[in-house]
């Protein structure tokens, strides 16, 4: 636990706007440093919200991933994790997977159809309410694309 909330504190945006809290109170004691590194933050924030800046933030972590898996070590399985859910009145437990899941399964069930290998699925209960989203998104690769899944 402590751990994982050490990290959202350290990674962006959270880190950026912990800058700007920090410049503000520093503006109390040194007006001119507080008010500048106050406002350094609240402009790195906006920058990180346009497209422009993140494509190629992400681009850059995506580079030099191998296309091709090791010839002596091949994939096994597509593992496959869970991205969102939404509340639907339409199905029987009122839960369905969202768009960012329902794309991870359709690309999911399309490398399944190429290569073969068989699909392992993940994701826990979002709330006290929903089921866990590891089975919507079996219900959805059964119903949807036609696809089962080994590992649920």
């Amino acid at each position: 636990m402590f751990k994982t909330t050490l990290v959202v504190l350290l990674l962006p945006p959270v880190n950026v706007a912990l800058f700007a809290l920090a410049g503000l109170v520093l503006a109390r004691f040194h007006r001119r440093w507080g008010i500048g590194i106050a406002s350094v933050a609240v402009v790195g924030l906006i920058l990180l919200s346009f497209r422009a800046v993140t494509t190629p933030m992400l681009k850059s972590l995506e580079a030099g991933l191998p296309l091709r898996p090791p010839a002596d070590a091949p994939p096994e399985a597509i593992v496959v994790l869970s991205g969102d859910s939404q509340g639907s009145p339409s199905v029987p437990n009122g839960y369905t997977v969202g768009p960012i899941t329902l794309q991870r399964l359709h690309t999911a069930a399309q490398l399944h159809r190429r290569t073969g290998l068989p699909l392992r699925l993940t994701g826990g209960p979002v709330s006290t309410q929903a089921p866990p989203l590891a089975d919507l998104m079996m219900i959805n690769l059964r119903e949807d694309f036609r696809v089962g899944s080994r590992w649920v």
